[in-house]
């Protein structure tokens, strides 16, 4: 069995299937985590995710 989804270098799975990869790595941050940053942006630009703007992502 192929673990690939649990990297955290995995931009390529994570923008096929972005909502899941958001699930896998809930506990990661997008600043220190690529899969779940190429996630967070796919979903941003698909308007499912709306960032708060009065907000940092620190």
């Amino acid at each position: 069995m192929r673990f690939e989804y649990l990297n955290h270098h995995n931009r390529e799975w994570a923008r096929r299937d972005p909502r899941l990869a958001m699930q896998v790595h809930i506990d990661c941050h997008p600043d220190t985590c690529e899969t779940k940053a190429a996630a967070w942006k796919v979903l941003v630009d698909a308007g499912k995710i709306v960032p708060d703007s009065n907000r940092s992502r620190a």
